[in-house]
């Protein structure tokens, strides 16, 4: 289904995949032109192969809200996390690289 839509976005409206996501995300995605919904739908496809749907889906919906608020980060990094059960990128435990980042090294 998220082939075909990345194929034929303009049946994007008339699709199930759009009844199945939530609000927010739909009305995004209703927003769009043809050519960035077609990237979103390659992306969710690509990302539904290597995990689910609804860990592509998470990992889109969680992407937009980040970059909406000046935070760049990609699907695909967030989907590797949601696949090893941490939900958000702060839970990853970086605050050691953090500490030895700011180290002084001689």
């Amino acid at each position: 289904m998220l082939g075909d839509l990345a194929r034929k976005p303009g049946a994007w409206h008339n699709s199930q995949v759009r009844e199945n996501i939530h609000c927010p995300l739909r009305n995004y995605l209703d927003e769009m032109d043809k050519a960035g919904l077609r990237q979103v739908m390659t992306q969710m496809q690509e990302l539904a192969g290597r995990y689910d749907f609804d860990i592509a889906l998470n990992a889109v919906e969680q992407m937009l809200t980040r970059r909406s608020q000046g935070e760049e980060v990609g699907a695909e990094y967030l989907a590797g996390l949601m696949s090893m059960g941490i939900q958000h990128a702060n839970d990853a435990g970086l605050e050691r690289y953090d500490e030895l980042l700011k180290e002084e090294v001689c």
